[in-house]
């Protein structure tokens, strides 16, 4: 089967590159860039989905409110040809911890969090919230206070 690549329209495009560009820019060692590009490196043509990741990196070890799951998290973005203006982003979580480490109840509230606030900015470029909400997911300690997927006895 061949898949057939939507382009998004040329707005939509320039929305899409120049988040990209900026996310990139705010988060050097977190980004990474799974979609193809060419170009050079301070105007790149992107291959249409655009998609990337983006680490979830702990900011301060010593904060005691905080809970973080023992191996890293990533979230991949992938754009659909209508995001900013009429679709959200497709938001993956991408990680290597086990169902004790990261349960599905958190996985599902961490992904909750980051649809609402992707569909508060509907229409404008959202990603930089959603990681935000997600650092802040862990920081607030609210991923630690989730109930496991299954309780031993």
């Amino acid at each position: 089967l061949s898949s057939v690549v939507v382009e998004p329209d040329e707005e939509a495009a320039e929305a899409q590159k120049d988040e990209v560009d900026a996310l990139n820019a705010i988060f050097p060692d977190e980004f990474t860039l799974v979609a193809k590009a060419s170009g050079s490196d301070e105007d790149p043509i992107y291959t249409h989905p655009i998609s990337y990741n983006i680490a979830l990196l702990q900011q301060d070890e010593d904060d005691e409110t905080a809970w973080w799951p023992p191996h890293p998290i990533k979230l991949q973005f992938t754009y659909p040809p209508t995001y900013p203006t009429e679709a959200l982003p497709e938001i993956r979580l991408i990680h290597d911890n086990n169902m004790m480490e990261f349960s599905s109840g958190q996985m599902q509230a961490l992904q909750e969090k980051m649809r609402e606030v992707a569909e508060a900015e509907l229409g404008m470029p959202s990603v930089l919230s959603c990681v935000y909400a997600a650092r802040e997911f862990f920081e607030s300690g609210d991923a630690g206070k989730i109930a496991p997927d299954f309780q031993t006895a």
